[in-house]
């Protein structure tokens, strides 16, 4: 399954791709692009065994997990990926974004998000999104708040602020 934007086509990814996650060459062979080294440090590809599991075990339905953003160019390119879980209330949905490093500051992270809380709020017909990031991702926010999400409360430690967006 996959979305396209302007400058973006954005991948779910399948449990084969998750196993191929492990490396930037076995991914790039997946999805047909160029994936920089910096994906090695990146919290998705962290987590990807994690969510294999999830999709497998039928904790995730589809479209549940992580997305790949593929910039789509004469040579393409990942720059980051956008991810969702079910929402811990039964409701809504949890995003999730990164833009891998070489690749900041260009609106990759609000794209590919804005293009999967669309996806997320007419197939899957959710009323509400969440989003929760560390109080000091002055950039994780400014995307939040660009996809008019708003600040509902902190984490009980203080360091997390949680988000959240209503379908209009």
């Amino acid at each position: 399954m996959e979305l396209k934007t302007e400058r973006l086509q954005i991948v779910a990814c399948t449990p084969e791709m998750l196993k191929a996650a492990l490396t930037p060459h076995d991914l790039g062979h997946e999805l047909g692009c160029g994936v920089p080294a910096s994906w090695m440090s990146c919290n998705a590809r962290n987590s990807a065994m994690d969510v294999m599991e999830k999709i497998e075990s039928g904790e995730f339905g589809e479209g549940y997990g992580i997305w790949c953003s593929v910039l789509r160019d004469r040579r393409p390119v990942m720059v980051g990926a956008v991810g969702c879980a079910p929402g811990k209330d039964g409701e809504g949905a949890i995003l999730d974004f990164e833009t891998l490093p070489e690749f900041e500051g260009q609106g990759y992270a609000t794209e590919g998000a804005q293009a999967l809380m669309g996806w997320l709020m007419g197939h899957e017909g959710l009323k509400k999104i969440t989003a929760d990031v560390d109080g000091e991702e002055g950039a994780a926010i400014r995307v939040l708040l660009k996809l008019g999400f708003a600040e509902k409360g902190r984490s009980a430690d203080g360091k997390k602020l949680h988000f959240e967006a209503v379908a209009r």
